[in-house]
């Protein structure tokens, strides 16, 4: 994703892997195993950063415009409670 500027959208799905991965490592690990906590906390910083910068894209598109359709895709039927 470096080098070139990445939507809302993308980082709302950016933010779903990582916290996936995050979830993954959790569970795998337990509380004596410190490689899969760091593991599992940076994953989660990582979802945190990508969920911030969707989050202010989002809040950014008070009005409607080109990228309306794109968050619709992505995040409209979860947000709603449909999907």
């Amino acid at each position: 994703m470096a080098g070139r500027q990445v939507t809302g959208p993308e980082h709302y799905r950016e933010a779903e892997k990582w916290l996936a991965t995050a979830q993954n490592w959790f569970e795998m690990g337990n509380e004596y195993d410190p490689a899969s906590a760091a593991v599992a906390s940076a994953a989660a910083a990582i979802a945190q950063g990508h969920a911030i910068l969707a989050d202010a894209a989002a809040n950014a598109l008070q009005i409607r415009g080109a990228d309306t359709v794109a968050w619709e895709a992505t995040a409209g039927p979860r947000a709603r409670g449909d999907g």
